[in-house]
C-alpha cells in the first residue's frame, strides 16, 4: 500500500498533468502544482470554475486521496481531506429565472435563485433583498452552504420550512468527476401524471434509468448532500421580501425549584404562535464571578427572543412569573440586521456568552430535535446547572409550522417543533485550554445521551467521522435508501469528512 505521503505526491502530479496554466494557478498561492505545494499534509485547492473542480476530483480519484469541501469555513472537518477544495470563488447570486426579474409581486412568488457554492449567509441574504426577496436560511452570518443542504434551521422556517425545503436544484460533481444538475423535475412531472410514488425510504435505488437514479439522488442531496459530491451551486425557491419585528426579553429564573416551570412556560406559549412568528430561547448564566461548576443555585438567565414577520406576535406569557431583567423592541429589520444581532453571538446580557465575533472561543456543539409535547424542561435546567465553564449554553430553535408540509427528503424530524443546540463553549482555541475543552466536550455528550431517548433524531451537520454512534439517529429508517445511493455515487468514499453515513452499513445492509 502506498504511503500517504506517496498519494498526495501523486494527486499534486497528476493535477497538474490533467491541468492547465489556470489550474495549477489556482492551488493555494504557490507557483506550481507540485510537491512543494503540499500544505502540511494536504493539498489545498480554490477552484475557480466548475471545470476545475472536475479535474480536482479525478486526480483525488485516480490517486486514492480523499476530498474536503470548504465552503463557511465553521465545520472542524472541512479541511480534513488530503485534497481539500476551498470554494471561496464561488460567490455569485443571481437571478435563475429572467422572467422573475419583474418588480410585481406576483413574479417574486416564484423567483428562484441560483447561488454558489463559496457564499455566506448573511451575503446572500443581503443580496436576495437586493432583489426584492428572502429565502430561508439559517441564523449565522457567516455560515455557508454547508449548513443549507444538510438542514438549516432559521427565523422563516415555521413560515416558509426548511432551507432544504427550498432546494429547487443542486449542481453536484460526483467522485467520478461527472457534473450533474439534479433538479426536482422528474418528481414534478410524475406528481402531474399522476404517477409519484410513496417514496422515498421504502423502496430500494431504482436500475430503471438516469432519469430516476437523479429523482433519488434529489432527495438525497436534500439533508446528505455533502456524502454524494462536490456542490459547485445551488437553486433555492424565493419569497417576496419582508421585514421582522423583534422582541428581546431576558428573565432571571429565580430559585431551582421554579426554573424549570419557567422553561415550561416558555415551551407551551411559543408552541402556539402564529405560522409567521418564531421565539427562540437560550439559557445561560448570568454573570462570571458568581459562577462554579456544577452549583445549583448559580445565576441562570432565560432569553426569549420573538421574530414577527406579519400576523403580530402575542406578549411572551410566563405564569410561573420570572424576574424581567430587560427588554428591546426593534422594528422592521431584514434577515440580514437579524443575523448581526443573534443573541447567542453577540447579545447575551453580563455574563457576555461570546463577546462578539471575534471573541476567541472554542466550541463543542452538538443539536437534538424535539416534538412539541416533549417534556425536557427539567433535564435542560439541571444539565445547564453542571455546566464545567460558565460560557456554555443551550440554545432552543423554534420550528414547527411549515416544516412538517414537505416530507419527500432525506430530512428525518418533520415533526419537531425545537432544535436543542447544546454548546460547550471554553475561554480560548489554544492548547492552555485543553482541560476545559475536554470538561465540555464530555458534558455536551453527556447531556445529549440524557436527552437521547426523547428526541426525534440529532442533526447532521454537527457530525463527523468519529460520531458513528449519534449519526444512526440523524436518519433514522432513511438510511438504507441512503446507503444504497451512497454505494451508486461514492462507491469508495472519496468524501468520508464530514457526516459518517458509509460507516453506517453494519446494520443495514
Amino acid at each position: 500500500m502506498k504511503k500517504r505521503t506517496d498519494c498526495l505526491e501523486a494527486l499534486g502530479h497528476t493535477c497538474t498533468a490533467m491541468g492547465s496554466e489556470r489550474v495549477t494557478l489556482l492551488f493555494s498561492e504557490l507557483e506550481a502544482l507540485n510537491l512543494g505545494s503540499l500544505h502540511g499534509n494536504q493539498v489545498i485547492a480554490k477552484p475557480k470554475s466548475v471545470e476545475d473542480v472536475q479535474i480536482c476530483v479525478r486526480a483525488a480519484g485516480a490517486t486514492g486521496c480523499s476530498i474536503s469541501v470548504v465552503g463557511g469555513n465553521h465545520s472542524g472537518f472541512g479541511k480534513s481531506g488530503d485534497l481539500v477544495l476551498e470554494m471561496c470563488y464561488f460567490t455569485s447570486v443571481r437571478m435563475a429565472d429572467i422572467a422573475a426579474v419583474a418588480a410585481t409581486d406576483a413574479s417574486r412568488e416564484s423567483a428562484l435563485l441560483s447561488i454558489g457554492a463559496g457564499v455566506k449567509l448573511q451575503d446572500l441574504s443581503i443580496q436576495a433583498k437586493q432583489l426584492g426577496l428572502v429565502v430561508p436560511l439559517g441564523t449565522a452570518p457567516t455560515v455557508g452552504l454547508g449548513l443549507v443542504l444538510q438542514g438549516g434551521v432559521g427565523h422563516l422556517t415555521r413560515q416558509l420550512g426548511l432551507a432544504i425545503d427550498a432546494i429547487r436544484s443542486v449542481q453536484l460533481v460526483t467522485a467520478t468527476g461527472e457534473v450533474l444538475d439534479v433538479s426536482q423535475t422528474n418528481e414534478r412531472e410524475e406528481k402531474e401524471q399522476g404517477k409519484q410514488k410513496d417514496r422515498p425510504w421504502t423502496e430500494k435505488l431504482s436500475q430503471v434509468g438516469q432519469e430516476e437514479s437523479l429523482t433519488d439522488l434529489h432527495w438525497a442531496l436534500r439533508g446528505c448532500a455533502p456524502n454524494f459530491g462536490v456542490v459547485t451551486s445551488i437553486t433555492l425557491q424565493a419569497a417576496p421580501f419582508r421585514h421582522c419585528n423583534t422582541v428581546r426579553k431576558v428573565f432571571e429564573i429565580g430559585e431551582p425549584p421554579s426554573r424549570a416551570g419557567c422553561l415550561r412556560d416558555y415551551m407551551a406559549w411559543s408552541s402556539k404562535l402564529p405560522m409567521d412568528c418564531s421565539a427562540d430561547c437560550c439559557l445561560y448564566f448570568k454573570d462570571k464571578t458568581a459562577y462554579s461548576s456544577g452549583n445549583p443555585t448559580a445565576n441562570i438567565l432565560m432569553g426569549i427572543y420573538t421574530f414577527d414577520f406579519g400576523s403580530g406576535a402575542p406578549d411572551v406569557e410566563l405564569p410561573t412569573r420570572p424576574a424581567l431583567l430587560w427588554e428591546i423592541f426593534r422594528e422592521q429589520q431584514d434577515i440580514s440586521e437579524l443575523m448581526e444581532h443573534e443573541p447567542y453571538l453577540c447579545e447575551q446580557p453580563e455574563g457576555i456568552v461570546h463577546e462578539g465575533f471575534l471573541s476567541k472561543r472554542g466550541f463543542f456543539v452538538r443539536a437534538l430535535f424535539f416534538h412539541k409535547e416533549a417534556e425536557i424542561h427539567t433535564e435542560l435546567i439541571e444539565s445547564i446547572s453542571s455546566a464545567p465553564t460558565q460560557h456554555c449554553y443551550f440554545h432552543l430553535q423554534h420550528m414547527g409550522g411549515a416544516v412538517s408540509d414537505q416530507k419527500d427528503s432525506a430530512f428525518l424530524a418533520r415533526e419537531a417543533e425545537w432544535s436543542v443546540v447544546i454548546s460547550g463553549v471554553w475561554q480560548s482555541q489554544d492548547d492552555s485550554f485543553a482541560t476545559e475543552a475536554l470538561a465540555c466536550k464530555t458534558w455536551v455528550m453527556q447531556v445529549v445521551e440524557q436527552l437521547l431517548p426523547k428526541s426525534l433524531g440529532s442533526y447532521a451537520t454537527d457530525l463527523g467521522p468519529d460520531d458513528q454512534h449519534l449519526a444512526r439517529y440523524s436518519f433514522g429508517h432513511k438510511t438504507s435508501l441512503l446507503l444504497e445511493l451512497k454505494k451508486k455515487w461514492d462507491p469508495d468514499n472519496l468524501f468520508r469528512h464530514g457526516f459518517p453515513l458509509a460507516s453506517l452499513s453494519k446494520g443495514y445492509d
